[in-house]
């Protein structure tokens, strides 16, 4: 797997106002409720190696088929230049809307594009772009490591595709936390 894939393990979900909980629907879907505080997501996960790290997000999306879920515990690809993204999918199973964190517990990766594509919508939206060669003003948190609100609609369906690019180790350490 990938080194963004190694860094998704160390990924969560968390819930600044209900907790959530976690029931698949499909192997990537992950639905939300108020009845978790947060969920690794590893087990949600699938990636697609991009080695000339070029393709855009739309290039992506055309190519939904070519992503692998993610079947190991942790995501350790060493040191890679290629380009690695990450898919995975939520469900906000409430009937009011809801803000989650997607964080990211490495904070050595150089870029990170992290988008939101609703269901029934094939028009991407970027959500950040960041990463260790980015200022830190460029965080939509000023956190050690990279955390990203989501923002979801009442039961709705979102795609949260996640592109990460290093030139060092896609190395993670430490266990998913909240923030």
């Amino acid at each position: 797997m990938t080194a963004f894939a190694r860094l998704l393990c160390r990924c969560l979900l968390w819930l600044t106002l209900p907790a959530f909980t976690t029931a698949s629907l499909a192997s990537t879907e992950l639905v939300l409720d108020s009845s978790f505080t947060h969920k690794d997501l590893i087990e949600h996960v699938s990636f697609l190696k991009d080695a000339s790290g070029q393709l855009s997000v739309q290039d992506v999306l055309q190519q939904q088929d070519a992503f692998i879920a993610y079947s190991k515990q942790t995501i350790n690809e060493g040191y890679s230049r290629d380009a690695w993204w990450f898919s995975f999918r939520l469900y906000n199973n409430e009937q009011k809307s809801a803000q989650w964190w997607l964080n990211i517990d490495y904070s050595l990766l150089d870029h990170i594009d992290v988008y939101e594509v609703e269901a029934g919508a094939n028009t991407p939206r970027m959500i950040a772009r960041t990463g260790d060669k980015l200022p830190l003003a460029s965080r939509p948190a000023q956190t050690s490591t990279f955390a990203f609100p989501l923002q979801l609609s009442p039961e709705r369906e979102y795609q949260y595709l996640v592109r990460v690019q290093t030139d060092g180790s896609y190395c993670a350490s430490g266990d998913p936390r909240v923030v």
